[in-house]
């Protein structure tokens, strides 16, 4: 099983397991989604993969909540603002 790195329209750019890039871009019509079986090595490496991407989402939605808080003028002191 590949990865998908990239999506362009409706072709994707792949990479492998170790994340070495496959050359080329693939129809999504080539495409089928792929479940390990519980309980395998592959299934618990898709596990950790998933749980690294939802951490880094989850501090990019912390990191984007600052920067508008803080262009808000939110929680600092003398910045009351009339609405």
């Amino acid at each position: 099983p590949h990865r998908i790195s990239k999506r362009n329209v409706n072709s994707y750019t792949l990479v492998t397991r170790a994340r070495a890039a496959i050359s080329g871009e693939f129809s999504a019509r080539r495409l089928r989604r792929f479940t390990p079986r519980e309980g395998t090595d592959l299934a618990r490496e898709q596990a950790e993969v998933e749980k690294l991407e939802d951490e880094a989402e989850e501090r990019l939605v912390r990191q984007e909540h600052e920067v508008t808080s803080e262009s808000m003028g939110v929680g600092s002191p003398g910045t009351d603002r009339a609405l």
